[in-house]
């Protein structure tokens, strides 16, 4: 049986993402990014990766890659895909915490946009999974968070200084580096994460705020 990805490991490939774009740094990324048993995701600006649909990530894709050939942007497409669907079949626990006016944007556009429609109601769908938490902040809460506004996702480790012991590898995405900017300094990716949660809605709560939206 092949071993685990470690956190270093994890951390490793963030990095030379970073640096190569994607390609086969990513392919290999969403293959170890699997072995992680839960991931939390927060991001300021868009939906999580994990939980865009086809239509959402093809029009971020083409917005952030114009320079990209069709071929290129097909393969992107297709391997953004195929994470969701490697990362549900391994039953990895998903955590996000979503800004309210990101849902919002979604909202005012669903009757003109189809893209935006079709996102908001996979969000509230997805929402009653039982390996998915989605829970919503809204914008004066993150203010009042003190946390900054840098897009951040997780997956905790027992090697990092997490208050989630069972976890078995750790890995930071979407980020400059391993620290985020608080009122107080530079915090860790994992202290920004529970002190947002701190302020976010509960998972019930955030779940009728979804289907109220979708209405």
């Amino acid at each position: 049986m092949a071993e685990r990805t470690t956190p270093d490991q994890l951390e490793a490939l963030h990095y030379r993402l970073a640096l190569t774009g994607y390609g086969e740094t990513f392919s290999q990324y969403v293959l170890s990014e699997a072995d992680a048993d839960m991931l939390l995701f927060y991001d300021s600006l868009l939906i999580p990766g994990p939980l865009q649909t086809r239509s959402y990530a093809e029009a971020r894709i083409e917005a952030n890659g114009p320079h990209l050939t069709p071929e290129q942007r097909a393969a992107r497409l297709d391997l953004r895909m195929y994470r969701q669907q490697l990362m549900a079949r391994r039953g990895v626990l998903q955590n996000y915490i979503i800004p309210l006016d990101v849902l919002e944007h979604l909202h005012d556009a669903r009757h003109t946009d189809v893209t935006a429609r079709k996102q908001l109601n996979a969000l509230a769908h997805t929402a009653g999974r039982d390996t998915v938490d989605i829970r919503v902040i809204g914008y004066e809460d993150t203010l009042r968070s003190g946390v900054g506004m840098a897009p951040l996702a997780i997956a905790q480790g027992p090697n990092l200084a997490d208050p989630i012991k069972s976890i078995d590898t750790a890995f930071i995405e979407d980020s400059v580096d391993g620290w985020i900017v608080s009122g107080e300094g530079a915090i860790p990716h994992t202290n920004a994460f529970e002190i947002l949660g701190r302020f976010a809605m509960e998972s019930d709560a955030s779940r009728a705020v979804l289907n109220s939206l979708v209405r």
